[in-house]
């Protein structure tokens, strides 16, 4: 849409730029000095030290930056005009610039993920091997499914959210529900919740020395609390599930290039309750090369933020049909990306590659964005409910 006043952005000098000499921002020179010398190196000083901490209070007139230009810094300050334009900023663009002071700012993951010197990723596919206070808020999986028996393919986008607290240091309860939206040629959309789902972990390993993991869960879809128009079944589902994970930091310090590399897996089946659809076995895994880990316990690369947040991994997703007429067909799902290690924050996107012509046709993609619970809730909410610290 048109600004219907376009002349309000019209070119305009938006900043004042003041110069700081370098002696005024070094205290390290020596020698005599006029005095009428040292009165402007006090007052550039006092300048730029003003500046910036108008930056850090938030004021309209703070500076917009500091460069470096022939050993000068040049101090970028607001026109007052610039409050206009800011104003006039869409939400999108400052959910963006949100997004990013975010990214530059953290740094370090939560400790539920660190195992020894590794800090593991959330994962998009695989769930992690290990227990943590956790929000994902949201998840999000777009793409076009493939046509199964009589109904029609359907472009289908779901948006969830999960919620996971640890009772005790080594048990986790979770909960996640989710909003499908499916639309087909030729059909009006559908739009309804999934079935509400219920989880209960418990870490039976966690081996700092070798960066190993490992933990049991069970899951409980519960039938019916969703719209069965959008895809949600009426019967009950439970999946129990083997969780692994393994960080390679141990290997011999000749082979301290593959040190970053971990890798995680699951095992487990999804057993439908009374009724006719078949028994599933859900199998998969994923690799991982972490640059925080490159950064840290292996050599200082010296990359920039948000870039030593990075964890390229690849994941692995396959559902195999046990019985009922359908044993031995697989849908399978690979699933490159990457997720973001921050402090409190992971935000994970892949995309979703269908491996053969059951599993479809379409590329989609799905995401995250993760918060520790003392980020949400305060510093108590990432304490065990029993027993820990």
């Amino acid at each position: 849409m048109k600004d219907p006043h376009p002349q309000r952005y019209a070119p305009s000098p938006i900043r004042a730029v003041h110069r700081v000499p370098s002696s005024a921002r070094h205290s390290s020179s020596s020698g005599r000095s006029s005095r009428l010398g040292a009165r402007r190196d006090q007052t550039s000083a006092r300048s730029a030290a003003g500046t910036r901490r108008r930056l850090i209070a938030g004021d309209d007139h703070a500076c917009c930056g500091l460069r470096e230009v022939a050993g000068e810094t040049e101090v970028l300050t607001k026109h007052p005009q610039a409050r206009h334009v800011v104003g006039r900023l869409t939400p999108s663009v400052a959910w963006w610039c949100a997004g990013f002071l975010v990214l530059v700012s953290a740094h370090v993951a939560g400790a539920q993920e660190v195992v020894g010197r590794r800090t593991f990723s959330d994962h998009v596919v695989v769930p992690e091997p290990f227990v943590e206070d956790e929000l994902t808020l949201p998840s999000l999986l777009h793409i076009r499914r493939p046509r199964t028996g009589g109904e029609r393919g359907a472009l289908t986008t779901q948006i969830g959210a999960e919620l996971k607290k640890r009772l005790t240091p080594d048990l986790e309860v979770s909960v996640n529900g989710g909003l499908s939206h499916s639309s087909s040629a030729g059909d009006s959309s559908v739009t309804g919740f999934d079935n509400l789902e219920i989880g209960l972990k418990y870490q039976f390993i966690r081996d700092p020395i070798h960066e190993v993991v490992a933990s049991v869960a069970v899951g409980w879809e519960i039938g019916g609390t969703g719209r069965a128009a959008a895809g949600a079944e009426p019967f009950d589902t439970v999946s129990p599930t083997l969780l692994f994970g393994k960080g390679f930091g141990d290997l011999p310090d000749v082979f301290a290039s593959f040190k970053p590399v971990a890798v995680a897996g699951l095992l487990g089946m999804v057993i439908p309750i009374r009724t006719t659809s078949p028994d599933l076995l859900h199998w998969g895994f994923l690799v991982e090369y972490s640059l925080p880990y490159l950064q840290s316990p292996v050599s200082d690369h010296r990359l920039p933020p948000p870039f030593n947040g990075f964890v390229p991994l690849i994941e692995m997703d396959m559902q195999t049909t046990l019985d009922r007429g359908a044993r031995g067909k697989t849908v399978a799902t690979a699933n490159p990306g990457v997720v973001w290690v921050g402090k409190s924050i992971q935000i994970g996107c892949e995309a979703v590659v269908p491996l053969n012509s059951r599993s479809g046709a379409n590329v989609g993609v799905r995401g995250f964005i993760r918060f520790d619970l003392e980020f949400v809730l305060g510093e108590g909410a990432g304490r065990p409910l029993f027993g820990g610290p």
